[in-house]
């Protein structure tokens, strides 16, 4: 998000620069809210309680990421608060494939 003037400039189409930063940022938090659900959704149709804990693990990261978004939104899309939340989400991030995974 913090490079969309550039983008622009250079003609990359990149959500930021087509949407704007609000409406990219609630694009990519609709896209992790409903992935979890239908992960959570099909894993319960085939009722496999197995997954239940990775399942609550993906429930309170997308929560934080949630949080996190609203951080950034609440703070006018400033650099710093863009540059400290994509750092501090990389992790979860990863964790949350593993436990993706974990579900399948």
């Amino acid at each position: 998000m913090n490079d969309q003037e550039g983008d622009r400039e250079n003609g990359v189409y990149t959500l930021p620069v087509m949407l704007g930063k609000p409406r990219s940022l609630a694009v990519a938090l609709g896209l992790v809210v409903s992935g979890v659900a239908v992960v959570a959704k099909g894993l319960a149709a085939r009722g496999l309680s197995s997954a239940a804990l990775p399942l609550a693990g993906l429930g309170l990261l997308t929560g934080w990421l949630c949080w996190m978004a609203y951080g950034v939104a609440n703070s006018g899309y400033e650099e710093k608060v863009v540059g400290t939340a994509v750092d501090e989400s990389l992790q979860p991030v990863g964790l949350g494939l593993i436990m993706l995974a974990l579900c399948a």
